[in-house]
């Protein structure tokens, strides 16, 4: 990673990759994880006649588990810099750029979880498929290594990844990058709601909540 971007920081360009990805599928799995245990435990249909829409009961419950997964990125965070060639104010900057950036970058994971949702809602049972996806956004995305790919951007962190390590180089960010980034996550959101939707309007006109 060093060698990629031609600096000594390479450990924290990954760490910075980590952060995005971690956050990003506690966005992804804890939507559609959610909606499958609320259907094995008979929740969803009673939620369903909430005065608010289903996806916002879900987007506020994503967004108060990503706070503990941000306590123990940060614990994590703080041990490697005790073995590393970063300091612990390096760190925190670092932590603070991605936190800012994954507001983005969570809206397309969100996204791209309530499409499991949905999947759930229609086959059933999606959480191992979920886990699948998480291991190859791992593998394809630019965690571990700098983005190779045009086809990465549609990885909704990629984008953000970059960013925070260009600014980390001293480039700023890029105003085509940014929007390119933009574009990504709100695709993914919108797309990610409306499937959803479609979904529980279908089940509740066609299918059975109890059938799980």
């Amino acid at each position: 990673m060093g060698q990629a971007y031609g600096t000594k920081q390479g450990v924290l360009f990954t760490i910075v990759g980590f952060l995005f990805w971690s956050i990003g599928i506690a966005s992804l799995g804890g939507c559609s994880n959610g909606v499958e245990t609320d259907e094995r435990t008979g929740l969803l249909e009673s939620e369903t006649q909430s005065v608010f829409p289903l996806w916002v009961l879900y987007f506020i419950q994503t967004l108060a588990e990503n706070l503990f997964v941000w306590i123990y990125l940060l614990i994590i965070g703080l041990v490697a810099s005790f073995f590393s060639m970063f300091t612990v104010a390096e760190l925190l900057k670092a932590i603070l750029l991605t936190f800012a950036f994954s507001l983005i970058s969570n809206l397309g994971m969100f996204g791209i979880g309530m499409i499991f949702a949905s999947g759930s809602i229609r086959f059933k049972r999606m959480g191992q498929w979920a886990t699948i996806l998480q291991a190859l956004l791992l593998m394809l995305s630019n965690v571990y290594f700098p983005v190779y790919n045009a086809f990465q951007e549609v990885i909704p962190y990629v984008g953000g990844i970059e960013i925070v390590r260009q600014i980390f180089l001293g480039h700023g960010v890029s105003l085509s990058k940014l929007m390119l980034f933009i574009v990504v996550n709100v695709i993914w959101f919108l797309l990610g709601i409306l499937i959803f939707n479609y979904c529980i309007k279908k089940e509740r006109k066609n299918g059975s909540f109890d059938a799980f």
